[in-house]
């Protein structure tokens, strides 16, 4: 039953969600320098692998914005927890994808 341990399911019938929602990855989130510099607004998408615990085991970026931004936004993402998702009544590892926004005020 290794193989199961590794798999991230892409639709589950209770997906994972942010503790805290989508404000917990903006407090983690640092607007690096070199976009605010460039102006560099927009959304990222990053895709989170999340495991059985909640946890976040690894980051992937599906759109990027690029001037740091991206590494900013898999950083953010990193530190927060998830409730995790559920299949059947079984927390199991899945994938999510997590808006990540960059507004310069």
């Amino acid at each position: 039953d290794d193989e199961e341990e590794d798999e991230y399911f892409e639709v589950v019938e209770d997906p994972p969600t942010i503790v805290g929602g989508l404000e917990a990855v903006k407090k983690h989130l640092v607007y690096p320098d070199l976009a605010i510099r460039a102006g560099v607004e927009g959304t990222v998408i990053v895709l989170a692998f999340v495991d059985k615990t909640g946890q976040v085991t690894g980051t992937q970026v599906i759109k990027g914005i690029g001037g740091g931004c991206d590494e900013a936004a898999m950083d953010a993402v990193k530190k927060v927890t998830f409730k995790p998702g559920k299949q059947r009544g079984k927390a199991v590892n899945v994938k999510v994808s997590v808006p990540v926004r960059f507004r310069l005020n």
